[in-house]
């Protein structure tokens, strides 16, 4: 029987809202997306689709390694687009992905490649964006000097190009702004001024004062920022982290290579307790000092999540937070943290051990974390065992193998426990892990435990003694981790092959490597042969 045409439904005789529906799962975080194709489709795909194709605004370097400055030209482009051609689209920008930005005007030689001609703002543009900078913090605040003068150098900047004077605006108007990802950037003067005029107003204000519509960045939910700089790490994290714990309503943030030092943990102590809205905290490659971490999670209002890995390089003079310090800085938030990732990189030997051998691992206060589910921790981190003597170690001080005294793994555990993962495992762990293993079976302790897993090194020469669990519902998984993935996860810049060229500094970026990081996280401490190869597609 022949088909009649005329009897199919074409994709543009479908209700609006279901078009919109499908459009909008072509729109990508990562800012790579086939809506410009759409939009040249037809007019009535044109209109619909419009709105998306604003939604995740991206000004990055293409570049495989990451990292350099985003294009003045670019932004220009898109202030002019939201705020002269079509300034209703405004509100529909929801993700915004940046490269680094800066108060200077002078291009250096990755801006010239990508801009060969510097922006050019007409005084009828300036004057629409200071229009906009008038109406919309004058609106939320009382005019005065001190905001005047920001205020000219702020239009002054952005008849220059400056391109922290550009995202600073870009920020400003975009009201549904939910998702924030940006490289460290160069003295950005007005993006900070910008943060602490909010961050002030937020601390200060009368309740209820975050749900002002007006308020810019105020339903920003979500944050990630990171640097290049492997050898020094962020250095001004000081400066932008802890005013973005002052936005009201967010939840998720994520820094790579965080440096904490002493200024850092000054700017968190100012913030009042438990006045963070923030829900998970992830800190990667970090050096943070001990008062550094604790007022930051004093500053949660609940805290849920906290995956924090370390990292340690030769110019470091940080003493960064050892097993004990981190226990002392989650049990204030004993009563909400219900997932923690620690790898502290035990293979590294930073002196902790001089302080006293007890702070190399957290012990029996961790019972105290009542409301946590998954832990996921070093072997030396949960029991005092050390899997190997460290490469750097001291020998006028040597790190202990074995702390004495350092209580048994069922001795820390918090009891309604659900999900165990312990790392960097070498034999010596096999007594406790049985004790484990026998307390589970018994069910007379952690009743509520259905996952274990123990990841060994797998370049260690002796070879574990095998384990078994037969407690009903109760997968016990025993792998190995090689010494790539251990890297990896600490963000380490180790073998450049492994990932087609790109240094593994990248690999947990969801600026560069937004792919890579997918699988990478999906993949992240399964069990795997002892000596699987270990490598990543890169995303471009």
């Amino acid at each position: 029987m022949a088909n009649n045409r005329s009897d199919h439904t074409s994709l543009l005789d479908l209700p609006p809202e279901i078009l919109s529906k499908v459009i909008s799962y072509m729109v990508e975080p990562s800012g790579r997306s086939s809506i410009q194709s759409v939009l040249r489709a037809c007019r009535q795909l044109y209109d619909i689709a419009l709105p998306f194709s604003v939604s995740v605004f991206r000004n990055t370097v293409h570049h495989y390694k990451g990292g350099g400055p985003c294009s003045p030209v670019k932004n220009a482009q898109f202030l002019h687009y939201l705020l002269i051609s079509k300034p209703w689209l405004a509100r529909h920008v929801n993700t915004v992905i940046l490269g680094g930005f800066t108060s200077t005007s002078s291009q250096g030689d990755d801006d010239k490649a990508n801009d060969r001609q510097s922006p050019v703002i007409t005084d009828s543009e300036l004057a629409v964006y200071q229009n906009q900078i008038d109406t919309i913090l004058g609106q939320i605040s009382p005019y005065d000097e001190d905001h005047g003068s920001w205020y000219i150098e702020w239009i002054s900047d952005l008849r220059k190009g400056c391109t922290d004077a550009q995202v600073t605006l870009i920020l400003l108007i975009c009201p549904s702004i939910q998702t924030l990802l940006f490289e460290e950037s160069k003295n950005p003067r007005h993006f900070v001024r910008l943060l602490r005029f909010l961050g002030y107003l937020s601390l200060t204000s009368a309740p209820g004062w975050s749900k002002n519509p007006l308020l810019p960045l105020s339903h920003l939910e979500d944050v990630f920022h990171e640097t290049n700089n492997i050898q020094h790490g962020y250095t001004r994290w000081y400066e932008q982290g802890p005013l973005l714990f002052t936005l009201p309503r967010l939840r998720y943030y994520e820094c790579n290579i965080p440096v904490g030092n002493e200024r850092a943990g000054e700017q968190f102590g100012h913030l009042p307790p438990k006045s963070s809205s923030i829900e998970e905290i992830t800190l990667r490659s970090s050096s943070i000092i001990p008062i550094t971490l604790s007022s930051m999670l004093r500053a949660c209002k609940a805290l849920r999540k906290l995956e924090y890995t370390s990292y340690t390089n030769s110019s470091s003079t940080v003493q960064t937070v050892a097993p004990r310090d981190i226990l002392d800085a989650i049990l204030l938030q004993a009563d909400s943290l219900t997932e923690l990732y620690i790898n502290t990189e035990e293979d590294w030997d930073k002196g902790w051990g001089l302080r006293s051998p007890n702070v190399l691992y957290m012990g029996m206060p961790l019972r105290k974390m009542v409301a946590l589910r998954k832990l996921t921790v070093g072997m030396q981190c949960l029991t005092g065992l050390l899997a190997e003597k460290p490469s750097n170690q001291n020998e006028d001080h040597p790190v202990p193998l074995r702390v004495d005294g350092a209580p048994t793994i069922i001795d820390c555990l918090p009891e309604n426990l659900e999900y165990l993962k312990i790392h960097s495992c070498s034999a010596a762990i096999h007594e406790q892990a049985q004790e484990l293993l026998a307390a589970v079976e018994s069910r007379n302790r952690f009743k509520n435990l259905r996952y274990i897993s123990l990841l060994f090194n797998s370049w260690l020469p002796e070879e574990p003694l095998p384990l078994s669990c037969n407690a009903p519902n109760v997968h016990l998984d025993i792998g190995y981790q090689t010494k790539s993935t251990y890297q990896h996860d600490l963000g380490h810049p180790y073998s450049d092959r492994e990932i087609e060229g790109r240094g593994a500094r990248n690999v947990t970026s969801r600026i560069h490597a937004s792919k890579m990081r997918r699988e990478y996280l999906a993949t992240r401490g399964i069990t795997e042969p002892r000596h699987k190869p270990f490598y990543f597609v890169d995303d471009y």
